[in-house]
């Protein structure tokens, strides 16, 4: 028995195929440690609002049980992770937001820069038609329970899984927004982001095997963040805007209260570091 998208008992194949909606032709099934990962995994976004059911499993033998068999009752077993195409007929396609995404005039050369750093771990980038919500996802032929089992069998061929993978990019989303602008600006922040954001599809996938690397760079990410915001902070406007802000409370107060506060509390104001003092 297994977990499913549309209830939360657990349910037979026959009781899936109960489900099916008109026209469709697959059982479409995701692995995932729970269900609870397995709903907030971005591969279930495009059947999310729909009435499509998905089946979850857990455990490696049973995505080996599905391929071996290949069909039951004339549906065939299709992993959600799987090309594209193999889930279009049954979805929706997301539309590129030429307004508030990447220009489309920039998509051809921002695949073709991201494809340049990634390689050889990718060796395809696509404009994604499923995401809506995540700025990416990695796609291959092997699912990520059989790319498991193979990292198990097989250790020291564990790199040779993490290549020739395809990145599907979301276009709409914020972050690819954003990372197109900062490439033409500053390539080395833009090479260090784009890496992270393989990282962070790898690890939803079970691929990432160079967890150094990851955290280095995380760590590294953060510094910049913070750099930043000191800099934005030690800036003559912040500070501007501080004695602004208690000039204006102060202004805002009645006459009477002033002249109680004026007689009771000393004046505070703040220096150019932010520090507050007694005038």
């Amino acid at each position: 028995r297994y977990s499913s998208n549309f209830t939360d008992e657990l349910i037979t194949i026959d009781d899936y195929i109960k489900k099916l909606q008109p026209g469709q032709d697959k059982i479409y099934y995701l692995l995932a440690t729970t269900k609870e990962q397995a709903e907030l995994s971005p591969y279930m976004e495009p059947f999310r609002g729909t009435q499509i059911p998905i089946l979850y499993i857990n455990i490696h033998i049973d995505e080996m049980i599905f391929r071996s068999m290949n069909k039951y009752k004339d549906l065939s077993f299709v992993n959600i992770e799987t090309n594209y195409d193999e889930i279009a007929k049954d979805i929706k396609a997301q539309e590129h937001d030429v307004e508030h995404g990447v220009p489309q005039d920039d998509i051809t050369p921002l695949c073709l820069w991201i494809k340049n750093e990634l390689q050889p771990v990718v060796a395809k980038v696509s404009v994604s038609k499923r995401l809506k919500d995540s700025p990416a996802i990695v796609v291959s032929q092997m699912s990520t329970g059989m790319r498991q089992v193979m990292q198990m069998v097989e250790k020291n061929q564990q790199m040779d899984q993490a290549k020739n993978l395809t990145f599907e990019i979301n276009p709409n989303h914020e972050l690819i927004v954003k990372l197109n602008s900062v490439r033409k600006q500053n390539q080395k922040l833009a090479s260090t982001i784009a890496r992270q954001l393989l990282d962070n599809t790898l690890v939803t996938t079970g691929l990432l095997f160079d967890s150094k690397s990851f955290l280095t760079r995380i760590n590294k990410l953060m510094g910049i963040a913070l750099d930043s915001e000191l800099q934005n902070r030690s800036g003559s406007s912040v500070n501007a805007h501080r004695e602004e802000v208690v000039e204006t409370q102060f202004k805002q107060e009645s006459p009477n209260q002033q002249t109680q506060q004026s007689q009771q509390e000393p004046e505070i104001v703040f220096d150019s570091e932010g520090n507050p003092k007694v005038k």
